[in-house]
């Protein structure tokens, strides 16, 4: 099978070219961050996806098989990274919901009075729910 452009890019990547990383780079950052700010809505975080993207391929590199599409690489490590985005945002949203439900019928919950027992115990409630 013949190597398209990205694969011989990824080829002088692997051995730490920094002319390919940069060429990758410029090739996927409008992209990534289009498909970023798509599905998180945020420019701030659409921003930080491309960085964490890129960083993490030039971090991993040697690990890229270039016989494989490297588009499809840099798609699935940033459907990954919105995940876990999402994941957060989710969990983040349940524990206001859950602090703001038990503050409204008075108990004296607050999120900086939190102890690691309490944080432990709500953290159990929500996993279990």
């Amino acid at each position: 099978m013949p190597y398209s452009e990205d694969n011989i890019w990824v080829v002088y990547l692997k051995q730490g070219n920094t002319k390919a990383f940069e060429r990758l780079f410029l090739k996927y950052q409008k992209k990534l961050y289009h498909f970023g700010y798509k599905i998180l809505k945020s420019k701030e975080e659409a921003e930080n996806l491309v960085q964490t993207v890129i960083m993490d391929i030039w971090v991993n590199r040697e690990q890229i098989n270039e016989e494989k599409s490297f588009s499809g690489y840099v798609f699935k490590i940033a459907k990954n990274k919105i995940s876990n985005i999402l994941r957060k945002k989710i969990n983040e949203k349940i524990y206001l919901d859950y602090i703001t439900e038990h503050d409204s019928n008075n108990e004296e919950l607050k999120t900086d009075e939190l102890n690691s027992d309490q944080s432990e115990e709500i953290f159990e409630k929500l996993i279990n729910s």
